[in-house]
């Protein structure tokens, strides 16, 4: 059915008043549909945004805006949460069916485009059927087609749209098409006069009748009136919506149960049997390979293993992939940098500002940066395949059992790139006491700030040793690790569900989406994405961390130290033999820096710290990398560059190598051993230092309460698995 057809037929209604700047209207147009129906797809190619898109559900937990311009008009594009119907169950859910009734702080827009995934259509039009309802403009975006044919399936979209009453556009945001379609429908539709179609399925006779007659006694449209009649109570509901609502079931003799069960099997009629329609289905290969793919990855045994399989290759590449780009970032930020600025920068504390403190913390983290995009190209082939969905289910019975259900798998998940993004994903969880769970254990899952610790650490103290095929040693190690984050997840949540947010364990309820072959633009994005944000967090945190920290490591000097070491630099500059004069003032610096150290702010700070992480084999150096990553774990790492640094000149040897010959000055013992390496990366497993994912939880919860009990339980759990692992390793060994 043409579009323009819609707008004329109903040339009888006021036009809407568009807000005018610069001549041209703008509109604000809602973005609405099911979880996974290619909402954002489809936002991020009229906006030009980069909004984050995957093929599983649950993915946009927060509206997000962006600007379009059409022939005719300026639009504000709202994205907002998926949702499968206008009767919220979850607050993402609520964010978007508030804006669309107008209930929230914002005004309804002026327009909704509702995407329908075509491959879905029936479960699809429950939805659009709701949004048409609302008596707004509404244009239906039928994404997937492209998908569809292939299968086999003739999409009948014009007949949909005569149907319907609303322009019905094919489209396939990936590719463009239907894109400019999709524009002139919405400029129509706003250009005139607008009425809603009438409501496509139909009431038993005796309750339509009444609600015909309670339309003009209750001065309100139809949709509000059912709403209220069903005990919908929305803010339309007005004290004489609601008397007319309870007469017109006083007069039928049905509740507010009965009613809504009437509406819902109308609704189910009349999507299935629009869909049967507008839709006809064919056997493919594509479903028979999706069937024969599900029995293998769904499968109890078979899928567990696989799952593991594909974590341990992605593990093993993060070592095994990243090793040359890593030397050569290493090579830029350690040797070539330092050597050209201490080329143009004579001796001084600015030299020593920009070589021991900027690039000597930046640089550390940054070299870290290839194994994060391997990690999450992996992460996101899985996301874009449908493979992240399947194993949501895999694991769903696992967590069932700490009490747990599966709708936790995503935000659990996301929180393995951030918690913070995580913890605002618990949005897609209904139950209060099952969100507020997730919310709480989210941080104990290996996030990639702890990733450049743990491969710091790693790559210095675990050899790099075979064990079985291609896993190595390495590998299995930082396997373990995100396996332990994992376990303490579910102990954890186990604990809580038994003790202090006791309740019944909700079911999973997650949509399977379709496979699908991994789109390159999708990988580029994510990667790109990922690259801003980790170099962000250099340029900024870690940047500003290692100014402060590397005043704190330098200043104040002793006077009395700084004098004898001037004394003896000129006695061994009197030294005729000019091999011997380099080596001595070579070890003269050495000397010269460690004494710093232990004179400076930081060095007395970390001798106040280190009594009480001296049970765990820690020094004052690696307590004041601990107490730094309380603003950000990476500070962890660049703390360490600062402190192994000091008093290079752009020739010395590298972070790993420094803490490998790092000795206490007084005993003469190596300072960094395997087991100070474990049981810190152990420390670093369950602790909590972030404050950016502490000010989430506040925000998310409404209180500090839950962030300081969260601090204070994982700060426990920390100090105790660390000590545990150091005195079961000394007892065996």
């Amino acid at each position: 059915m043409d579009p323009l057809a819609v707008r004329n037929r109903n040339a009888d209604v006021p036009r809407l008043v568009p807000f005018l700047t610069s001549g041209r209207p703008r509109f604000t147009v809602a973005l609405i549909g099911n979880p996974n129906s290619g909402k954002t797809t489809l936002f991020n190619a009229l906006t030009g945004l980069r909004q984050k898109v995957a093929n599983y559900p649950g993915v946009t937990i927060e509206r997000k805006t962006g600007r379009w311009q059409t022939d005719r008009a300026d639009y504000e594009l709202i994205d907002l949460p998926g949702t499968y119907s206008l009767i919220p169950h979850s607050p993402d859910e609520a964010i978007a069916t508030d804006l669309l009734r107008g209930e929230g702080t914002d005004a309804a827009p002026d327009a909704v485009i509702c995407i329908v995934d075509v491959n879905n259509l029936s479960r699809h039009l429950y939805l659009a059927g709701q949004v048409i309802e609302l008596g707004r403009p509404v244009v239906i975006a039928l994404t997937m087609v492209d998908e569809a044919r292939r299968r086999g399936a003739k999409v009948k979209s014009a007949r949909l749209s005569s149907q319907l009453g609303v322009p019905v556009i094919e489209v396939v945001a990936t590719e463009g098409i239907g894109l400019d379609r999709l524009a002139a429908a919405l400029d129509s539709a706003l250009a005139g006069p607008w009425i809603a179609p009438k409501r496509g399925y139909r009431l038993p006779p005796a309750l339509e009748r009444r609600i015909a007659k309670a339309i003009p006694q209750a001065e309100a449209n139809e949709s509000q009136v059912l709403s209220c009649v069903a005990g919908q109570h929305t803010r339309a509901c007005t004290e004489k919506l609601e008397q007319v609502a309870h007469a017109v079931r006083a007069d039928l003799g049905v509740d507010e149960e009965t009613v809504r069960r009437f509406i819902i099997e109308g609704r189910y009629r009349w999507q299935r049997d629009l869909s049967r329609m507008a839709l006809r289905r064919n056997g493919s290969r594509v479903a028979d390979w999706t069937r024969r793919l599900d029995a293998v990855f769904l499968h109890p045994a078979l899928g567990f293993a696989i799952l593991l399989a594909i974590l341990a290759l992605m593990f093993q590449a993060v070592f095994r992939w990243a090793a040359v780009p890593m030397d050569f970032l290493g090579t830029v930020t350690g040797t070539w940098l330092p050597s050209w600025t201490a080329r143009i920068l004579g001796p001084g504390p600015l030299r020593s500002l920009v070589n021991d403190g900027v690039l000597a913390g930046v640089g550390s983290v940054v070299t870290f940066l290839p194994q994060i995009l391997i990690l999450f190209a992996f992460l996101t082939v899985l996301e874009d395949s449908g493979y992240m969905a399947r194993a949501a289910f895999i694991l769903d019975r696992i967590m069932f059992k700490v009490g747990l259900s599966g709708r936790s798998f995503i935000p659990l998940l996301s929180s393995f790139a951030c918690a913070i993004p995580g913890i605002m994903a618990t949005r897609t969880v209904p139950h209060p006491r099952d969100r507020l769970t997730t919310i709480l254990v989210a941080p104990l899952m290996t996030c990639s700030a702890r990733l450049v610790v743990y491969t710091l650490l790693i790559a210095a103290f675990v050899p790099d040793l075979p064990i079985w095929g291609p896993l190595r040693l390495q590998g299995v190690t930082l396997l373990s690790l995100y396996v332990l984050g994992i376990v303490a997840a579910a102990g954890v949540a186990a604990l809580f569900r038994k003790t202090i947010l006791r309740g019944p364990t909700p079911p999973l309820l997650l949509e399977l989406p379709a496979y699908r072959r991994p789109r390159l633009r999708t990988l580029a994005l994510s990667l790109l994405e990922r690259t801003r944000l980790f170099l962000t967090t250099a340029g900024t945190i870690i940047f500003a961390a290692s100014i402060v920290l590397w005043a704190l490591f330098t200043y104040p000097r002793n006077s009395e130290v700084e004098r004898r070491f001037v004394a003896e630099r000129q006695t061994i500059l009197q030294q005729p033999d000019a091999t011997v004069r380099a080596a001595s003032l070579t070890a003269l610096d050495h000397r010269a820096a460690a004494e710093r150290l232990e004179h400076s702010a930081a060095g007395s700070i970390g001798r106040v710290i280190e009594p009480t992480l001296r049970p765990l084999g820690f020094d004052w150096k690696i307590a004041i990398g601990i107490m730094g990553s309380l603003a950000a774990r990476e500070v962890f790492v660049s703390t360490m560059g600062i402190v192994y640094g000091v008093g290079s000149d752009g020739n010395d040897r590298g972070l790993i190598d420094r803490l490998k010959a790092d000795r206490n000055p007084r005993t003469g013992a190596t300072v960094w051993t395997p087991l100070v390496a474990i049981t810190l990366m152990v420390f670093y497993a369950f602790a909590l230092q972030c404050v950016s994912t502490m000010a989430v939880m506040r925000r998310e919860t409404n209180s500090w309460k839950w962030p300081a009990f969260a601090f204070v339980y994982m700060g426990v759990l920390a100090y105790a698995a660390a000590l545990l692992t150091r005195q079961v390793w000394q007892y065996f060994s």
